[in-house]
């Protein structure tokens, strides 16, 4: 028998949704690399994205990329969230490229490469106004490159990057890529060679692209966002031939009529969530064993497929539905499927008690 909850992955239109975004890029001479923190790097689902050629597979968490390498060795890895001084010997055993702003790590990360017999690459980033990583001094960031060039032999100067918006909202703009393309020159005249990437984040990127807003010199782009959900607040277009490549499956385990206003003294709620309750009467009222310690604390990223279901609200560990207006007579044991969005997937993916199910069609 099948367990609930269940986070549902569908390779085919993850394939779908990626192959898309690849051909918008196409045009621009701009790859993607897919970042796979939002679904917390499930090896099957990153490995169906290899097989569409990103430029690698990307993701925050050290132990996320470690699974993916060791699962799948012929993907190349990268680590987005700039490495800890304790964590630079996993960082060149398990990633083939990362992120880095800070000299200390790049020594660190240089003295590992060379005990291990490897070349990683490292890609340095530029603080651009959204103060997070990042070098905050254009001309230190062009002397540390120089220094990993021609004194660190076990580092491959990869190329440049900055961030956009994940911190402090700092949109993509003509005048920091362009100031980001200024810099990358000044590298590659000191130490003489061109680098491999321009490369910047994330999913708000592609507005600019199509937009013709980005320098010729920026050719990749981090993204994951997009693979999951439509997401307007950070790319309004988005492409119309997305389809769903995550569902959230979960078990009724409660079905009663009950009515819709609680009785006796209130305060607040699970977590402390201070409600406004509305009387609709007495409604045919379903309980998911699904709650905000899965899904993130917010049932505005779940989507019912049945646009007459209501959520009524959850707790930590249920979920209230309002089945009242449904064609479907809903039993107690039914599955009830939602389309998530990229919270939503973050945290239904990083619960133990959420089983994830890898399918080729829905």
């Amino acid at each position: 028998m099948e367990r609930y909850p269940q986070l549902v992955i569908n390779t085919k239109n993850l394939q779908h949704n990626f192959t898309c975004l690849k051909e918008m890029c196409r045009p621009y001479n701009i790859r993607i690399t897919t970042v796979v923190k939002g679904f917390t790097a499930v090896p099957e689902a990153c490995k169906a994205l290899w097989d569409c050629h990103p430029r690698a597979i990307a993701t925050s968490r050290i132990d996320q990329v470690q699974k993916v390498k060791e699962r799948y060795p012929e993907i190349i890895t990268e680590l987005l969230r700039i490495p800890a001084l304790s964590e630079c010997d996993l960082v060149v055993k398990y990633a083939d490229i990362s992120l880095n702003s800070e000299l200390a790590v790049l020594q660190k990360l240089n003295e590992e490469a060379l005990k291990q017999g490897k070349i990683h690459r490292v890609i340095l980033m530029k603080d651009i106004g959204d103060r997070r990583e990042g070098f905050e001094s254009e001309d230190v960031m062009i002397d540390v490159a120089s220094m990993v060039e021609f004194g660190m032999p076990g580092l491959k100067l990869y190329g440049i990057g900055a961030n956009f918006g994940c911190y402090g909202s700092v949109c993509v703009s003509k005048d920091k890529v362009d100031w980001l393309a200024d810099i990358m020159e000044k590298i590659e005249a000191k130490i003489g060679r061109e680098l491999d990437v321009l490369s910047i984040g994330g999913t708000q990127s592609f507005h600019n692209m199509t937009e013709g807003e980005l320098n010729p010199r920026v050719n990749d782009i981090r993204a994951g966002i997009s693979l999951i959900t439509k997401a307007e607040y950070t790319w309004k277009e988005d492409f119309p031939e997305r389809l769903d490549a995550f569902r959230i499956r979960a078990e009724i385990v409660e079905l009663k009529n009950k009515p819709t206003m609680p009785n006796g003294n209130m305060g607040a709620a699970a977590l402390n969530d201070v409600r406004k309750y509305v009387d609709w009467g007495v409604r045919k009222r379903g309980i998911l064993a699904f709650g905000k310690q899965d899904f993130g604390g917010t049932e505005e990223g779940l989507t019912p497929l049945d646009p007459q279901i209501r959520i009524w609200g959850s707790s930590s560990d249920h979920t209230m539905l309002d089945l009242e207006d449904c064609d479907r007579d809903y039993k107690l044991g039914d599955i009830v499927e939602f389309r998530p969005n990229y919270v939503v997937c973050m945290y239904a993916t990083t619960s133990p008690n959420v089983k994830i199910k890898i399918v080729d069609e829905f």
